[in-house]
């Protein structure tokens, strides 16, 4: 299975409007995206469980690790268009009927090897994801990461930070759902 190597790390929105216009001369841009996820509460908090819908394609996805630390394992399942209300009600008859709705907004580069994420979040957050995929090729993803943070002046949060902004957002920024609301398929 892959797995994903991810820094992460805040920046303002004066930070991130520069990074935007460095990276649209500098790097590859790939898409911009708009994401609305569903993020089941789970008791095993090395599960991340989520329906995530990316421009209205819809997949499910599953990572193993602790939220916020950098490697963690991913798999990724496509769905069907307009089946992310079969998803939930499947996640739901599995006991899985409680969580967040994370809506965001993401400008994709690639730069120097490196996905990079611009990330938007509701009521004006920004932060940004750094991001590799380990195929084995790289034997130090991690420090690769790390140089070229660090030649964008870029701060990167430690994996409690992560996880500490991840509880932020979900107190925050984010909106809970249950299943039986029907506000969901709006």
């Amino acid at each position: 299975m892959p797995t994903e190597i991810e820094f992460r790390g805040p920046l303002t929105k004066n930070e991130f409007q520069k990074l935007l216009t460095f990276f649209k001369k500098e790097a590859d841009f790939v898409k911009r995206m708009k994401r609305k996820t569903f993020v089941f509460f789970m008791k095993d908090k090395t599960l991340d469980l989520k329906v995530r819908m990316t421009d209205r394609v819809p997949e499910i996805v599953l990572k193993k690790g602790f939220a916020g630390a950098r490697r963690r394992e991913e798999i990724i399942l496509p769905l069907k268009i307009n089946s992310t209300k079969e998803a939930l009600r499947l996640f739901s008859l599995l006991g899985h009927n409680k969580g967040i709705i994370a809506i965001r907004d993401n400008y994709i580069f690639n730069y120097k090897n490196i996905e990079f994420s611009l990330v938007k979040c509701p009521k004006n957050y920004y932060f940004y994801e750094a991001e590799l995929i380990n195929n084995k090729r790289r034997k130090n993803p991690e420090k690769h990461i790390k140089e070229i943070l660090k030649s964008l002046n870029l701060k990167a949060w430690s994996e409690k930070e992560v996880y500490q902004f991840m509880m932020w957002c979900k107190k925050n920024i984010d909106e809970h759902f249950e299943y039986k609301n029907k506000k969901l398929w709006k």
